[in-house]
């Protein structure tokens, strides 16, 4: 995990990955201890959001979001919390 993203009281963890895919394991650790549901990952891909389960079982969402899109990160992440 790279940086986390306040928005209201939730911190969204934020993951970047230089290429296309990559592990999460310290993304996986983070989201098995918060009580949300929902993480963020910036990589050369396009948007897209998919069901990812942790290796506790523990399932999220994650918002994949391109490099491109790093300087809206914020607005991003205020669109999908409300959503």
């Amino acid at each position: 995990m790279d940086l986390v993203v306040q928005y209201r009281n939730a911190l969204l963890p934020v993951e970047v990955k230089a290429g296309k895919s990559g592990r999460l394991r310290s993304l996986h650790e983070f989201m098995d201890r918060c009580p949300h549901d929902r993480a963020i990952r910036l990589l050369q891909n396009e948007f897209s959001i998919e069901q990812v389960q942790t290796g506790n079982s523990k399932d999220f969402q994650l918002l994949n979001l391109p490099l491109f899109l790093a300087g809206q990160l914020p607005a991003y992440a205020k669109w999908w919390m409300e959503n």
